[in-house]
């Protein structure tokens, strides 16, 4: 292969961009024509279209009641409870991690510790979140 001159990387450079044009711009315009022959008038009435039937009943959207006062009130007692259990499950594995940090030397942690933090962290995280709420 030989090499191209200016003028001869000018003339391809021109040739593929009117080249890219010309394609791009049949494509839009077949494009388009495609997209408008989809459109039905339904479409632009603003009433639902209908789908066609192919045997898969529809979809019905179930309807949120509003809460009664006792529903509402068992749903915070429970919430309360989960609160409570997680709390003391916190306590309880803060006595222990304590207790297995006292009975280890000072400058090891075995894996089982390091486990038992992140249980805490994991544990705490979701104590906050129940109490953002």
């Amino acid at each position: 292969m030989r090499p191209m001159n200016f003028g001869q990387v000018v003339r391809m450079t021109v040739l593929c961009s009117a080249a890219f044009l010309m394609l791009s711009e049949a494509g839009m315009r077949g494009g388009s024509a495609v997209m408008a022959a989809q459109r039905s008038p339904a479409m632009n009435s603003g009433r639902p279209i209908d789908p066609p039937s192919s045997g898969v009943p529809p979809v019905i959207q179930p309807q949120m009641s509003n809460p009664t006062d006792a529903e509402v009130q068992a749903a915070k007692d429970d919430r309360r409870k989960k609160l409570a259990a997680d709390v003391d499950r916190l306590v309880l594995l803060s006595n222990q991690l304590k207790a297995e940090v006292d009975r280890t030397a000072n400058d090891q942690l075995s894996l089982d510790v390091i486990k038992k933090v992140q249980e805490i962290e994991k544990l705490a995280r979701t104590v906050q979140g129940r109490m953002k709420s």
